[in-house]
């Protein structure tokens, strides 16, 4: 599942008691196509969400800037 996956990446990724113990994100993401705009999308979609549950500007940034270098290995077209 999706939301799920995301929700354990994040959490690991802020450093949380999450493990991610899936395939790499370029082998995952290799064949699905996904495009700078897709990716870009979802950021903005996190951002929304985040602003929406009003999570602060530091802790968002935190989350993006954490997931801005596996961009390359997202994107694929």
């Amino acid at each position: 599942n999706l939301m799920e996956q995301l929700a354990i990446q994040f959490c690991m990724l802020l450093n949380g008691p999450c493990k991610y113990d899936g395939p790499s994100m370029q082998r995952v993401h290799q064949d699905m196509g996904v495009t700078q705009a897709a990716f870009n999308s979802l950021t903005e979609d996190l951002i929304y969400v985040m602003k929406q549950q009003h999570v602060p500007i530091a802790a968002q940034n935190a989350l993006i800037k954490k997931l801005a270098p596996m961009e390359h290995a997202i994107v694929t077209q």
